[in-house]
């Protein structure tokens, strides 16, 4: 994938490492091997850049200096740069799984078999709501569960209740294409098209 520009230039390779560098000279300033091939192009948040490769890892580095915060193990071949939404880190794998988690911590928030194939593109976040689409030409589109569609939770390993509200999502229309979208400017175009809920 191509590579993120911030205050720093961060690139993956399938060397299996990323590697960070100043824009001013190029001057290596980290690098950090994530276990598997690096074909997406990484994401930046504010303090962590995350990483996506094809062991089914998603890696959560420092931007500082490298050091791996947290990772989560999707399962599959995760090819497809993660999208950040606020606080919460959006991933797809080969298993056509959508997974939502905490992008401070890689907890598991959310997750759903929501993809008829494997998805082809990263999520795209427009306002409340995410598209997405697959192998298989579905566009699909979510969006946060209504207040009456919350639900209760039991977190076993803090033994506490609370409530999901906005990260739970539902799945508010589903399309077939002639052919696979496979670019991110033509989802974005079509998920800013006003829809009837």
């Amino acid at each position: 994938g191509s590579p993120s520009v911030d205050d720093l230039i961060y690139c993956g390779a399938s060397d299996s490492f990323v590697t960070a560098l100043r824009t001013e000279t190029g001057d290596l300033v980290w690098r950090t091997h994530v276990g598997g091939g690096v074909f997406a192009t990484p994401t930046v948040g504010d303090d962590l850049v995350f990483i996506a490769s094809n062991d089914g890892l998603i890696s959560a580095l420092s931007k500082a200096d490298g050091a791996t915060r947290w990772t989560y193990n999707t399962g599959a071949i995760a090819n497809l740069s993660p999208t950040l939404c606020g606080e919460y880190l959006l991933t797809t794998s080969r298993q056509s799984v959508v997974t939502m988690l905490l992008a401070a911590t890689g907890e598991k928030v959310w997750s759903d078999s929501t993809l008829a194939g494997q998805a082809i593109t990263s999520p795209v976040v427009v306002g409340d709501r995410i598209i997405l689409t697959d192998s298989r030409r579905s566009l699909i589109c979510l969006a946060p569960a209504k207040q009456d569609e919350s639900v209760n939770t039991i977190d076993k390993t803090r033994k506490t209740r609370y409530i999901v509200c906005l990260p739970r999502l539902r799945e508010r229309w589903r399309k077939i294409l002639c052919r696979p979208t496979t670019t991110v400017a033509a989802l974005a175009a079509i998920a800013s098209r006003p829809f009837s809920r």
